[in-house]
């Protein structure tokens, strides 16, 4: 008889067929999703995602075009432009892809879902549906850039592959890259600020939801997703001086454009000695992606400022304790390597 982690690798399984079966059913896409896919995997790389991070959005990206299981050959492998017909069926596929992909309690699906939900959406208000860019976390817009990219490079039976070239002329018209003097793709100072914003109002955004109204860190950060391209640059200053002008988020991650928070040394919690007391920095970007540990250490109240006394580290089980007024909190050590910590000074 099958259990549940059984049902669940099945589950997974079929989905990455079905991955396989858009990809022979398409045609001129051949290996379009793979080769996304591996874009993806350097992109984040050079953006600094850390090697987990990196993976997961890797993999997550292979799921971006899932949905066009459920279009018709006659539209999928159509040879010259789309009617207004067949383009309003093409555009169902982000939904169908969200609907295959969300509520399986995995943050590889639960990414998956965002990004085949949201990879055609833009930044300026375009896209399949306008209601939805307010909502593009920077893992989605990596898969969309490197997808757009692909496309633009591959060969399509409408039109001849365009030379790398000629894809990165149209990037950079559109301003968002610009090439070095030794061809290195860069980002354009308007791409940069317009990243730079958009952190800055993610997480003052985040401040406000846990601060003032009280949700808990997952749900911030969601409907931080959901907020961030809809304030104004005067209320994104009103908010500010609202929250105290905040140096960090509320896991204790810089503010681009805020005062700096005070110079520590930190390390990551899964180094720490037993019998030490350490005080906890940040949590990481990463562990910011995973809904499930944002839950965990909200739950447990393991924040910024916190002071934890380590009680047990097991290399063998791969755990580390710690307390903290009288409550005790396990972790993996995978998870601990996703928090930062630093020792206080002896008169703290």
């Amino acid at each position: 008889m099958m259990d549940v982690g059984d049902v669940r690798r099945l589950g997974r399984h079929a989905l990455y067929r079905l991955v396989a079966v858009v990809e022979r059913r398409s045609g001129d896409l051949g290996s379009h999703s793979r080769r996304t896919s591996g874009l993806v995997e350097a992109v984040a790389d050079q953006l600094g995602f850390s090697a987990a991070r990196r993976d997961l959005v890797a993999h997550a990206s292979l799921f971006h075009d899932i949905g066009k299981v459920a279009i018709p050959d006659r539209v999928l492998s159509r040879t010259g432009p789309l009617d207004e017909d067949e383009r309003a069926i093409v555009e169902t596929h982000t939904e169908v892809g969200f609907w295959l992909l969300a509520g399986r309690g995995c943050p590889l699906f639960d990414l998956a879902a965002e990004i085949a939900l949201a990879h055609h959406e833009r930044l300026d208000g375009s896209g399949y549906r306008t209601a939805w860019t307010r909502q593009i976390g920077i893992e989605t817009r990596v898969v969309t850039v490197c997808e757009v990219f692909d496309a633009l490079t591959s060969h399509r039976t409408y039109r001849p592959a365009f030379t790398v070239t000629e894809a990165l002329r149209r990037m950079q018209r559109e301003g968002y890259v610009r090439l070095t003097q030794k061809h290195e793709v860069r980002l354009t100072p308007r791409g940069f600020s317009i990243a730079e914003t958009m952190a800055r109002r993610h997480r003052l955004i985040e401040r406000w939801l846990t601060d003032v109204l009280g949700l808990d860190w997952a749900g911030a950060h969601d409907e931080a997703h959901r907020l961030e391209h809809a304030i104004s640059p005067v209320v994104e200053e009103k908010l500010a001086t609202l929250l105290g002008m905040p140096s960090t988020c509320p896991h204790g991650n810089p503010i681009p454009g805020m005062a700096k928070p005070p110079r520590v040394e930190p390390f990551p919690l899964a180094q720490a000695k037993e019998g030490t007391t350490v005080v906890v920095e940040r949590i990481t970007e990463e562990a910011e992606a995973d809904k499930k540990l944002l839950e965990h250490l909200w739950k447990n109240d393991v924040r910024p400022g916190r002071r934890l006394k380590i009680t047990e580290v097991a290399p063998w089980a791969g755990t580390i304790t710690a307390a903290s007024d009288g409550q005790s909190i396990a972790l993996g050590l995978p998870a601990a390597a996703k928090i930062w910590v630093y020792l206080p000074s002896p008169a703290a």
